[in-house]
């Protein structure tokens, strides 16, 4: 098979943290529509991250120290946010 003339696109992989993110703004009344075109989520995918919100949120509560330092305040507001 010729693939010269194929485009090849490579898939943007989000972090816990920027799932989360993506959750919390459709949460907030954000339409799945915008975030969709927003971050280039397809709708399959943005769709399984709804469904698996609590165990992202289990994720993110069991990160390490140095995890969480290397994501700063996003993982702290978080985390804030899971102990409300």
């Amino acid at each position: 098979m010729d693939t010269s003339n194929s485009v090849t696109h490579k898939r943007k992989q989000f972090s816990i943290v920027e799932k989360i993110e993506i959750i919390d703004k459709i949460k907030a009344g954000q339409s799945r529509t915008s975030i969709i075109k927003e971050f280039g989520v397809p709708e399959g995918t943005l769709r399984g991250w709804l469904k698996d919100e609590e165990k992202l949120r289990t994720a993110i509560s069991e990160m390490t120290p140095q995890t969480r330092n290397a994501n700063g305040l996003r993982v702290l507001m978080i985390l804030n946010s899971i102990r409300q």
